[in-house]
């Protein structure tokens, strides 16, 4: 597939461009690799990035800017490095805050001249929505955040701007996975789609398709409830409440100790997934499962996995969180048979490319 695009593009941006250089490069390798330009906490004003973006107009056809966080670089207020990245709380307060606006316009400014620059206000448009829902900053349904607004920027560079704007009213939860707006698995198609000259709404709607792929194939056949006490049972939590992933696959999640403890006898299935330190920790819930008034109990230590499955296709790039590879695997795996003696991430790896790929419209 690497030969299918014209490789004269480059993707630019902050730590998701960093995990877009993780993911594409460790789990979809099958898919078309295009050169980036990525620093975590890396702010627009960058002079790093500057010089970058003015010297490279000769080498790529199309450079695509995901510009992240307006308050990345505040460490700038203490003048003790030479290079300023991510986001000091101790600097967060409206008159750096201003000034970092102007810093970051003035940038804009000189990089909106570059003819063959895109820019993706992401960051600043998630959290507008985020906000939004909220209703915060909002006054009579109108939207006015004091420093930053949506509009604003995206008039101020209508002729270079990706216009994230037609996405307003829809919802664009399963889009990121956390607070810093880190793209989830879809947001991460949307944008392929975005880089390789697709319309907004189509590469919604193309991310939206690859979702309804992802829930087809994590349909569980026989009614199940899933809980544990593992950073998997809690990523697949988040994953439901955001609708990353849908709740509706006959399956529910439960807090262990309702559900180990239960009194009444239920006639469904549990799964339970556990991380255990030790062995007697792995003993002690093994025996809290075969005691649970539960026609059918399954229980998987995922400790005994993960140490099979290569780092870079199990965890993000940081905090040892499951990937959405590693979710995907082991969810679909366990929901469709009753043992993971059998389990092959590689497998799983192969489904989620071509899954990806279908929902990409130059390559479908």
């Amino acid at each position: 597939m690497s030969g299918s695009i014209n490789n004269r593009k480059c993707i630019v941006g902050p730590s998701h461009i960093v995990r877009w250089q993780h993911l594409f490069k460790n789990v979809l390798t099958q898919l078309p690799c295009f050169d980036s330009y990525a620093i975590g906490g890396l702010p627009i004003w960058d002079d790093e990035l500057l010089s970058f973006l003015k010297d490279s107009g000769h080498k790529y056809d199309e450079i695509y800017v995901l510009v992240g966080d307006f308050r990345f670089g505040n460490g700038f207020f203490n003048k003790q490095l030479k290079r300023y990245l991510g986001i000091s709380k101790d600097n967060i307060n409206n008159t750096n805050d201003s000034i970092l606006l102007d810093k970051s316009l003035l940038a804009l400014d000189q990089i909106s001249e570059l003819p063959n620059v895109k820019l993706v206000f992401w960051d600043l448009y998630l959290r507008e929505f985020i906000n939004k829902k909220s209703e915060k900053y909002t006054n009579n349904g109108e939207y006015n955040h004091p420093l930053w607004n949506y509009d604003f920027i995206q008039n101020r560079y209508s002729d270079n701007t990706i216009t994230l704007s037609e996405l307003d009213k829809l919802n664009l939860e399963y889009l990121y996975i956390d607070s810093s707006l880190h793209p989830s698995i879809f947001g991460y198609n949307f944008l392929f789609n975005i880089f390789t000259g697709q319309s907004v709404i189509d590469s919604f709607v193309a991310s939206l398709k690859m979702k309804y792929d992802i829930d087809k194939k994590l349909h569980c056949p026989t009614p199940t409830v899933i809980t544990g006490n593992s950073t998997f049972f809690r990523t697949v939590n988040l994953y439901i409440a955001k609708g990353i992933i849908s709740g509706s696959l006959n399956f529910q999640l439960s807090r262990a100790d309702d559900a180990l403890f239960t009194k009444r006898k239920d006639d469904r299935r549990i799964i339970v997934f556990s991380e255990s330190k030790n062995e007697p920790e792995q003993t002690k819930i093994k025996v809290y499962v075969e005691k649970s008034n539960w026609k059918e109990k399954m229980h998987y230590e995922l400790s005994n996995i993960k140490h099979l499955v290569p780092s870079e296709l199990a965890s993000e790039i940081t905090n040892d969180i499951p990937c959405f590879l590693f979710v995907y695997a082991v969810l679909q795996h366990s929901l469709k048979t009753d043992s993971l003696d059998d389990f092959d991430i590689y497998t799983y790896k192969e489904s989620l490319n071509r899954t990806f790929i279908r929902n990409c419209l130059c390559l479908s």
